[in-house]
């Protein structure tokens, strides 16, 4: 029997890249031990040249299968702990003084944030003011742009681009509860929670860079989401209190989306060295629940992966 290489390495490839991600899920990795596994990437280049030199002797097969492995586990290993490690910014050291910043909404809102290096929490608060605070181990403050309808926050860099030498960022975000309807972040290098209980959100644009972010929208609603993962760790739990329309993005990166119990799903998927699944079985093409006609709100993701990783209601969940 003829075996066609080229689909026994991508299956080689994706088995590795899979399993580093799922151990990662299950808690099986320590983290600590997966950012010294890194160190180790200049073996996949070496993997990938030994498999060119001896690509027509009788040890091409076991080489090349050996060449798509071993980038397979570190590329997982990468998504699974480089956020983590980009975090830290590089080094340690405690913010200074926070700075408190307030403001008031006049009526219905748009929010945006551009964070670098560092921390950043949102949530929801009662009544119709937002609070910012901020500290930055190096004394930087974030620039704040306010008005009755808008709020704007965006990390300060001294040099007018993001490096380590910029320190590392804590930020705390508070946003009324019943003001706030379109909300865009980007997050670079950060370890980010946006948790958005209660909030009647009709538009989410996440845009995350060598990032970790949890971005919880159970105990919400929201109409329209996008989400673009390059290089990051992301999880979303969805609610079930509407109709959702999400566009999914991961760029060598994981990403996990949680549904609740009753909402119909429809998943329109494709990728390129890419590992889609829902409830653990492998997604091609399309998905449809069971439940999808009889449900009585529905989420229509489509999404896409390119070396990476999109799970729904991974095994592990998304906490």
């Amino acid at each position: 029997m003829r075996i066609n290489r080229r689909y026994l390495y991508a299956g080689v490839f994706l088995l590795a890249l899979g399993a580093v991600l799922v151990a990662a899920d299950l808690r099986a990795i320590d983290m600590a031990a997966g950012r010294e596994v890194l160190r180790l990437w200049p073996l996949a280049v070496i993997a990938i040249g030994l498999a060119i030199v001896i690509r027509r002797s009788p040890a091409a097969l076991p080489a090349g299968m050996l060449a798509a492995g071993v980038p397979g586990l570190v590329i997982g290993g990468a998504i699974a702990a480089g956020p983590r490690f980009i975090a830290d910014c590089g080094g340690e050291g405690s913010p200074v003084a926070p700075i408190v910043r307030t403001g008031t909404f006049e009526g219905p809102a748009r929010v945006s944030i551009r964070g670098a290096c560092g921390t950043l929490a949102v949530t929801t608060v009662t009544g119709s003011s937002w609070q910012l605070t901020s500290a930055n181990t190096r004394g930087g403050a974030p620039v704040v742009d306010a008005t009755g309808d808008s709020l704007d926050i965006e990390t300060f860099e001294p040099n007018g681009w993001p490096s380590f030498e910029h320190g590392r960022d804590d930020w705390r975000l508070g946003l009324p509860v019943d003001a706030v309807r379109d909300l865009a972040a980007i997050v670079n290098s950060s370890d980010s929670h946006i948790d958005l209980p209660g909030a009647q959100l009709e538009h989410v644009d996440l845009t995350a860079n060598a990032a970790q972010v949890a971005l919880d929208l159970s105990e919400g609603a929201i109409a329209d989401l996008s989400v673009v993962a390059n290089a990051s760790a992301v999880t979303i739990e969805l609610p079930g209190s509407g109709d959702i329309s999400a566009d999914l993005r991961a760029n060598a990166s994981s990403l996990r989306v949680c549904t609740p119990p009753g909402l119909g799903l429809r998943v329109t998927a494709r990728g390129f060295a890419e590992h889609i699944a829902v409830d653990g079985v492998e997604v091609s093409g399309a998905y449809v629940s069971d439940d999808y006609t009889t449900a009585t709100h529905h989420a229509e993701l489509r999404v896409s992966a390119t070396f990476g990783s999109i799970e729904i209601d991974p095994i592990g969940g998304c906490k």
